[in-house]
């Protein structure tokens, strides 16, 4: 897609991304999950967890980023999900943990 627009791609990095409007590919639970390896995935979640998730949040606390948007595909659905510096403000809200997350519907 960058390519098709006169962008050359580049190696992901936190900190570029949150300069600017960005599109970022992880793709490191891939592999472990069509390989069924759970100590892998756990493994790389931690990873996109430290990584990217926890500097997105911090980002969007301190207001250097305005929006964030996640889209997980899956072979029989996707999970969206999108967070905006007013999320921030939402204190009276728990946390939601995966378990609590409504099954998605089908595409």
């Amino acid at each position: 897609m960058a390519r098709a627009v006169g962008i050359e791609p580049a190696a992901p990095d936190v900190e570029a991304a949150l300069k600017g409007d960005a599109l970022v590919v992880l793709d490191e639970l891939a592999a472990p999950a069509r390989h069924l390896d759970l100590a892998a995935w756990r493994a790389a979640l931690v990873g996109l967890e430290n990584g990217w998730f926890a500097p997105i949040v911090a980002a969007l606390r301190d207001g250097r980023l305005r929006e964030f948007r996640l889209v997980a595909p899956g072979d029989r659905c996707r999970l969206a999900l999108e967070l905006g510096s007013c999320a921030r403000r939402c204190f009276w809200r728990r946390p939601l943990f995966p378990d609590d997350l409504p099954l998605p519907e089908p595409r």
